[in-house]
């Protein structure tokens, strides 16, 4: 039902028609939040559990990303592949399905040669608000996964380090926050990542996958470090000698101390070298002292 002018709340009925594999509502004008009680009242704990495909691109929802749909996605949970599967990945079998997925804000067509090794949902270009539901991270056959363009927060999940299968990632234009998780060097079918200005900061992991990423990949975090970005990482100030968790006093603080101290060290041996002059056995003794230093320096 893509490219139409649908004005409606999301069709919750859909869910129960549970051998829909693939829902396509791209590029229409459905509104409003996707209610987590609809969705467990209406869909009686069991919402789209053969559902491949979830496609709700550009459309005008907002409110919280609904974990319940992730918690009903049955199908996508599975992440085991018989070997008939294989063979269709391998494009070996004659039933393709097409697929137009948004990836860097372009659309290309995709070739999907069976239903049953392959899924992608993407939530793009919408207006949706807080944080990624952990959820996410149970759907180990997900490949593509889009959440870009909405007003996304916190940081990007750990779980999604489960996500085995995972081809591209799309978390670019939103307002994720923290760390690169290490996690997600872990995925190593990754081949298109995009975490594009959103509010990440630390060092980019460089493991795995993340060395053949490009500086585009990360464009817009000001906060982010090393490569391929030309910002590099901060390092340990060298002055400070750390004990025990505490930094000791820097080498300046040393120098002020020192100054004083050997100010009073000279100040008593002139005061000393002073009152011996004017005691008068004081006096001969130094002098013999002097003598001797000389007779000898002369011999």
């Amino acid at each position: 039902m893509e490219n139409n002018q649908i004005v409606n709340i999301f069709p919750y009925w859909l869910g129960n028609l549970v051998n829909l594999r693939v829902l396509i509502l791209r590029s229409n004008m459905f509104y409003g939040e996707i209610s987590d009680v609809e969705i467990i009242t209406k869909g009686n704990d069991s919402f789209f559990p053969m559902l491949k495909v979830l496609d709700l691109y550009s459309n005008h929802f907002s409110g919280t990303l609904p974990k319940n749909i992730f918690m009903n996605l049955k199908v996508m949970m599975s992440a085991s592949i018989t070997n008939s599967q294989l063979l269709s990945r391998m494009g070996l079998d004659d039933n393709a399905y097409a697929a137009s997925v948004i990836y860097k804000g372009q659309s290309f067509d995709l070739q999907i040669h069976s239903l049953d090794i392959f899924s992608y949902i993407d939530l793009s270009n919408n207006t949706f608000s807080g944080r990624i539901p952990e959820e996410i991270g149970k759907l180990k056959s997900l490949d593509v996964l889009n959440l870009s363009h909405n007003a996304l927060i916190g940081p990007i999940p750990q779980q999604f380090g489960n996500l085995k299968q995972l081809q591209s990632l799309d978390l670019s234009f939103n307002q994720f926050s923290g760390h690169i998780p290490q996690e997600l060097t872990s995925l190593t079918f990754l081949s298109g990542l995009d975490l594009s200005y959103n509010n990440l900061v630390g060092e980019i992991p460089k493991e795995r996958q993340f060395s053949t990423f490009s500086n585009d990949s990360y464009l817009g975090n000001p906060g982010l470090c090393g490569s391929p970005l030309s910002m590099h990482c901060p390092t340990t100030p060298t002055n400070y000698v750390f004990d025990k968790g505490l930094p000791s006093k820097s080498s300046t603080d040393v120098n002020w101390i020192s100054i004083p101290i050997g100010l009073g060290i000279g100040v008593g041996f002139v005061f000393v070298i002073w009152a011996t002059i004017l005691w008068e056995n004081g006096r001969k003794w130094f002098n013999f002292i002097i003598d001797r230093f000389y007779i000898q320096h002369i011999h």
